[in-house]
């Protein structure tokens, strides 16, 4: 594997507006490592009388002791700056040596 992206984990932060609401909110960095990243899937679809490309890709990082992803983290793409969401999380090896990661580009 190639490990020649460097992705950030980001999650969104909101908190009280003060009038009893929530504010918007901004995406804060959890972690960075570097990935592997393959294009698995593309499709369209229609929404709002638009054509909508949805492209799904495979992300594989090195396990670390000190994070793990989740589903409510989005990856930012480094080079590209690309945003993804993530659908799926595995762990892959007897010893814990790779998560595997499903993402779909955020348009």
């Amino acid at each position: 594997m190639n490990f020649n992206r460097k992705i950030i984990f980001q999650t969104l932060i909101t908190g009280p507006d003060g009038s009893g609401g929530q504010t918007a909110g901004s995406l804060t960095d959890i972690a960075t490592t570097n990935a592997s990243m393959l294009p698995l899937t593309a499709s369209r679809q229609l929404e709002d009388n638009q054509t909508v490309l949805n492209q799904i890709y495979l992300f594989t990082i090195r396990y670390r002791h000190d994070f793990m992803p989740d589903k409510t983290m989005l990856i930012k793409d480094t080079h590209t700056n690309e945003m993804y969401t993530i659908s799926s999380v595995n762990q892959l090896g007897d010893k814990r040596q790779w998560i595997e990661l499903r993402g779909m580009k955020k348009q």
